[in-house]
This record gives C-alpha cells, sequence and structure tokens, in this order.
C-alpha cells in the first residue's frame, strides 16, 4: 500500500503502484513513522522497522469539528476487589459490547477504551449536521441500556452498585480519515478530547453532562436542565455545563433567526429565488436540492429565502425544507 499521490493527491486502492488520476509512480511510506521509503528499503532508515510486510497509506488527516462522548464506570475498582476475575470479566465485556452497539447505533466510532472506560467519536469518517445531537442521544441510551449493571439489575444479580458516567463535548480536532473507515484507536486530536473527559468526570452518577457547544447545538431537541459553572481540572476559569435530560419529543421545525450577516451566498440565493418566482408565475411546484458537504451552509438559504418571500411575494406560501 502507498502514500496519497504527491502530485494530485488522489487515494491509493490496494496494490496500486502508479495514481490512477495522473499517473504517478506512487511513494510506500513506513507503518510506524511514516518516513517515506525507498523502492528497495527492507528496513525503514528512519527507525529501523521492518517494511516488507508493513506498508501502509501515509495518513489522510482532516480538521473538522466533532462530537466527542466519554463514558465511565463509577466504583469500579472496589468492585473488582470483591469480585471473582471471571465475573468481571464478564461484566466489562457485557459493558463494552453494549456500548460499541449503541454508540453504532447512533452512527458512532469507538476510538478506543481506556481501563473501564469507552470513548466514542461522532463526525468522522462522515461528518454530518446531527453528529452533536446522535452524540447526546447516544449518552441518553447508553445510560437506559447500562441501568442493567445498577444495584438489582439482572447484569448482577443486585449485588453491586456500579453506575456510570457521561460527559459530551463538540468542537474543532484534527482526525485521521484511515483510521477513523479502519475502526482503529489515535483517530482525532483537539481540545474536545479533553473536555469530554473532563466533564464525564464531574458529571452525576447516571447524568449525560455536555459543553457550551453541544447545546447551542441541541438545545431545541434535547431537554437540559442549567448547571452551576464548574472549573475542569487543568482549567483556569469555570465552564458552562448542561445536565441532558431526554430527547424532545416534538421538537419546534424552524431554526431560530440568524442575526448573522450572509455572506458569499448571494449567488445560491438568488438561484432559489428565480426558482421561487417561477412556481409562482407558473403556479407549477419546484423542488431546489441543496448539495454540500456538513457546514457549508445549506440550512442558512432556507430562512433567507423565507424572509425574501415574505417581503417581496404577495401570495400566501408554505416551505416545507427537508432534513
Amino acid at each position: 500500500m502507498f502514500a496519497p499521490c504527491a502530485q494530485c493527491g488522489r487515494i491509493a486502492a490496494d496494490g496500486d503502484r502508479f495514481c490512477a488520476g495522473c499517473g504517478v509512480k506512487l511513494a510506500s511510506v513506513c507503518r510506524h513513522c511514516d518516513h517515506p521509503l525507498p523502492s528497495d528499503a527492507a528496513f525503514c532508515p528512519s527507525c529501523g522497522a521492518s517494511v516488507a510486510d508493513d506498508i501502509r497509506p501515509a495518513p489522510l488527516e482532516d480538521r473538522r469539528r466533532v462530537s466527542v462522548l466519554f463514558i465511565d464506570l463509577i466504583n469500579f475498582t472496589p468492585y473488582v476487589e470483591r469480585s471473582d476475575p471471571e465475573v468481571v470479566r464478564a461484566m466489562q465485556t457485557a459493558f463494552f459490547s453494549t456500548a460499541r452497539r449503541v454508540i453504532g447505533q447512533y452512527g458512532g466510532v469507538v476510538e478506543k477504551y481506556i481501563g473501564d472506560a469507552v470513548m466514542a467519536l461522532f463526525g468522522a469518517p462522515v461528518a454530518t449536521e446531527t453528529d452533536a445531537l446522535r452524540c447526546v442521544r447516544a449518552g441518553l441510551e447508553l445510560q437506559r441500556v447500562l441501568a442493567r449493571f445498577a444495584p438489582g439489575g439482572e447484569a448482577q444479580g443486585g449485588t453491586t452498585e456500579l453506575q456510570f458516567r457521561v460527559g459530551v463535548a463538540t468542537g474543532e480536532a484534527l482526525v485521521d480519515l484511515t483510521a477513523a473507515h479502519d475502526g482503529g484507536q489515535a483517530i482525532v486530536a483537539g481540545d474536545v478530547v479533553n473536555t469530554a473527559a473532563r466533564l464525564q468526570s464531574v458529571a452525576p452518577p447516571g447524568g449525560v453532562l455536555v459543553c457550551g457547544a453541544t447545546y447551542a447545538l441541541t438545545k431545541t431537541t434535547i431537554e437540559y436542565e442549567a448547571r452551576e459553572p464548574v472549573v475542569l481540572r487543568g482549567r483556569s476559569s469555570p465552564t458552562e455545563v448542561w445536565l441532558a435530560l431526554a430527547p424532545v419529543q416534538h421538537p419546534p421545525p424552524d431554526r431560530e433567526h440568524d442575526a448573522t450577516p450572509l455572506i458569499d451566498r448571494e449567488h445560491e440565493l438568488g438561484l432559489l429565488i428565480n426558482a421561487l418566482q417561477r412556481c409562482v408565475r407558473d403556479r407549477v411546484p419546484q423542488v431546489a436540492p441543496l448539495l454540500g458537504p456538513a457546514g457549508l451552509g445549506k440550512s442558512r438559504l432556507v430562512p433567507e429565502l423565507r424572509r425574501y418571500a415574505e417581503r417581496h411575494i404577495d401570495e400566501t406560501l408554505t416551505l416545507r425544507p427537508g432534513r
């Protein structure tokens, strides 16, 4: 396997020796240190590792907004001290498999297992506008499903006091898309990871605690309880936090008015206005697909079009944006 093409950036497929986009010969890289390898190398000239069976593409990294979830066991150490090792192993296996299943159901990726904790990522390898929402809902579902580990739960016969804390943070991070596709570890790097871990550490037992960015993205679809700001470990100033309670059963259909001026989308808005005018003039329905990566501003065009219609169209119109 080879690195992405240095000429055009095309990603190589397994077995490719030349770029399918521009024909340039592809370069190999060391799996351990990502150093470029000579074509006849048996060992990496940088770190000395054997490269005969260890060649892979160079990491494909992307800087993007992601949501990170941490879930951790409470009272795990006392439980291990008084329990049989086989019982402990069975409990861990059930916990980890349940966490992976629930996280996967909500479109997340298990990034790593850290002792008795699980870290999950939402927004890689595929980013959507609902990453934060799905992350919080996964946390709530984990607390519901894992209640069987609580006192009296069927998983432990009511002999343990295991509970769980969940922390969710949203922010910018550097994501290794190759590792995300392969389900490997070390997918994401950034302060958002530390924030999620710190939020988990101060969350109430059985609770899902989120940061301000996550709250702002999900406040119309998740019911929250405001909490006093907390000083997270390693931080000098208090952090605003909210406790997630439950999904909103019937979220409002429209977003709040955005007072930020529309920038560099006049052309796209003009196309939508022309389609609307043709619809009114010809009495013919119009379908206007909006395609583009998450965060590009597609959803913002809908309220802008609605405001134009309210000001300039004298007829009663009903706009039903898709989701």
